[in-house]
């Protein structure tokens, strides 16, 4: 891999009269990024055409009969959904026009679960996070992916029908997303999924992470359950999919150059990593930072 491709942090610049405008790399801890693409629209990619998948959809796919069989692995029926659920001497807070009209306890044997899509019509274009831990040490100053973790990989991404590119240059992506989206006024952030067993538990992570400059309902799309964990996601988010085509795609400058595609993922070399310590793939993705670009607010 060329040594371009290791990721370093850059300077956090502030803007007058405004939030903190982030403005950096993603970080070193995960040094690689690989996105699978489907082997018939390799080439496209690598020309520049963008696939995101709609939210709706990966909730439609893990529900029965509605796109086809249910599909837990890639579906999940609680993506950017919000959950919340309550059992007796739960305090209700009942409001009309954004007025609190009445509050309410529930009695002795009552509950409730209430969910709810925060951002209907958003897409996401993720890719894989190939962090530190998962990597070894080939004695020559190189490192490559842990044969366990390919293994991961491949049962989630078949060789057979998907390809894999390493990215090169992330930031080069998402410069091309962010700045279509912005022009058009679609709010588009980039996070790594913090995966946790309970939903409320993450959304106070990840907010601690974002120093709590933007709502808890715009950090949802960021947080999945234990299950899909192996996925080690990175997400670019756009909460409105208007910026796509038909086709769920958006149509960027080529990525020659950015990504490279790769035959075998035993192959895949990484140099220069900066730092020893090693970090284990809870306390990585409980505490990267999220790369906002302006402003924090979806």
């Amino acid at each position: 891999m060329n040594p371009k491709s290791e990721r370093t942090l850059s300077k956090i610049k502030r803007k007058e009269d405004r939030d903190m405008f982030v403005n950096q790399e993603l970080i070193c801890e995960v040094p690689l990024y690989i996105k699978f693409v489907d082997k018939k629209y390799a080439y496209n990619f690598l020309n520049g055409e963008l696939h995101f998948g709609k939210m709706q959809e990966y909730r439609d796919t893990a529900l029965p009969g509605v796109i086809g069989p249910a599909n837990t692995s890639i579906g999940d029926l609680n993506e950017d959904v919000h959950l919340v659920s309550g059992g007796e001497n739960s305090k209700i807070h009942f409001y009309r026009g954004g007025v609190e009209e009445a509050v309410s306890f529930l009695k002795k044997g009552e509950f409730f679960n209430f969910r709810a899509v925060v951002h209907p019509d958003a897409s996401a274009f993720c890719f894989t996070a190939v962090h530190r831990c998962e990597l070894i040490n080939d004695g020559n100053g190189g490192y490559h992916i842990r044969p366990e973790f390919i293994k991961k990989l491949e049962n989630q991404f078949p060789p057979a029908e998907k390809v894999p590119f390493v990215i090169l240059d992330p930031n080069f992506l998402w410069n091309m997303i962010s700045l279509r989206a912005r022009k058009i006024g679609i709010g588009c952030a980039r996070a790594p999924i913090c995966y946790c067993s309970d939903q409320n538990i993450g959304i106070r992570i990840q907010m601690d992470i974002f120093s709590n400059k933007v709502s808890p309902m715009n950090v949802v799309p960021f947080v999945k359950g234990l299950a899909y964990k192996d996925q080690s996601e990175y997400r670019f988010f756009l909460e409105d999919s208007s910026l796509l085509n038909s086709k769920n795609n958006l149509i960027v400058d080529s990525l020659q150059g950015k990504v490279t595609q790769v035959s075998d993922l035993s192959e895949v070399e990484v140099k220069q990593l900066s730092g020893t310590r090693e970090i284990s793939s809870d306390e990585l993705f409980q505490n990267l930072e999220h790369h906002f670009w302006d402003d924090y607010s979806i």
